[in-house]
């Protein structure tokens, strides 16, 4: 994604200005990393702004090996990173990082202002994800009104402008006279997934439980109670191919009644989330048992395990044009 290539350019290139020491990349795309001097390779974790009220979720989310890489790290927050050990850089330069002989902690720099500062890309912010699914899951909504487009992604007008702006600048979507069109829509899906995982996902309020039987959702409806299966349960929907060892649930029904059927019991490591709706109802109007493969397939990619990565390329050829 262009906005990940840059920010990460940008971090390394404001951090060895900065404290003086080389700062690289490794790898690219998915696997990308880093090393600052001697210290590395990490791992690049990617995340948005990051406040004091966004440190528990980045220490939850956070993985050793990693390293967060951020719009803009506040110093309330950098301070907190700085005492859970958790390293991080921003496109302004601020940094902590200790292993080894390396110690660097810089915070309170701003980024650049005036007229050559860049806007912060909105498309891929919780919000502006909201807007891209509403645009990649039904056909035809690129080129409706952004009152339509607003009410379908379940967000503010002003939103939907933003978004937009930033897809044309990024190269997503084109203009041809009067109209939009698809420029790299491909690439979009990917980038969708792995932001909505990283940005949007962990705000849906997610509840795990523990089910007794793994196979519920095939008796039991779960429309019926209000809500759409999405990740491993989807899948096996959508292609026939997996056999399910979690459920995903996506939506606001009632929950005790779907509880009094399958009996499920609280637990941080269960085989049953559920998570809340990021939608308009007029849009899930159609959608059946399942959300759209383009959810399904963001909650297989997150996943490590090889029989999932295999169902996601699957769903992305199969159901993702």
């Amino acid at each position: 994604m262009e906005s990940e290539r840059d920010l990460l350019a940008e971090a390394l290139q404001a951090v060895a200005q900065v404290t003086g020491m080389p700062a690289e990349p490794v790898g690219d795309g998915r696997n990308a990393g880093i090393r600052l001097g001697s210290a590395g390779p990490f791992r690049v974790h990617w995340v948005g702004e990051l406040g004091p009220n966004d440190v528990a979720e980045a220490a939850r989310a956070h993985e050793p090996g990693e390293i967060l890489v951020a719009e803009r790290v506040t110093p309330k927050a950098a301070e907190a990173l700085r005492e859970q050990a958790i390293p991080f850089l921003d496109r302004a330069g601020n940094v902590f990082l200790q292993e080894g002989e390396v110690f660097l902690f810089i915070t309170g720099r701003q980024g650049p202002s005036g007229a050559a500062s860049k806007p912060a890309v909105r498309a891929f912010r919780p919000k502006g994800l909201q807007v891209i699914f509403a645009l990649l899951c039904q056909s035809g909504l690129l080129n409706a009104a952004y009152r339509d487009i607003a009410d379908r992604a379940d967000v503010a007008l002003g939103t939907v402008t933003g978004v937009m702006q930033d897809l044309e600048q990024l190269g997503y979507i084109r203009r041809a006279g009067r109209k939009r069109i698809w420029e790299d829509k491909g690439l979009l899906h990917e980038d969708w997934a792995k932001g909505f995982s990283r940005e949007l996902r962990p705000r849906l309020n997610p509840r795990r439980y523990r089910v007794e039987d793994v196979d519920w959702w095939q008796r039991a409806d779960p429309g019926a109670y209000g809500f759409r299966l999405g990740g491993e349960a989807a899948a096996a929907r959508l292609t026939g191919y997996l056999r399910p060892q979690e459920v995903t649930l996506y939506g606001d029904g009632d929950f005790q009644a779907l509880a009094a059927d399958i009996r499920p019991v609280k637990d941080d490591s269960g085989n049953l989330e559920v998570l809340e709706p990021f939608w308009g109802d007029e849009m899930a109007e159609d959608w059946g048992v399942t959300v759209p493969p383009l959810l399904v397939y963001a909650d297989l990619l997150a996943k490590p395990q090889a029989r999932l990565q295999e169902v996601a390329a699957m769903i992305r050829e199969d159901f993702l044009d």
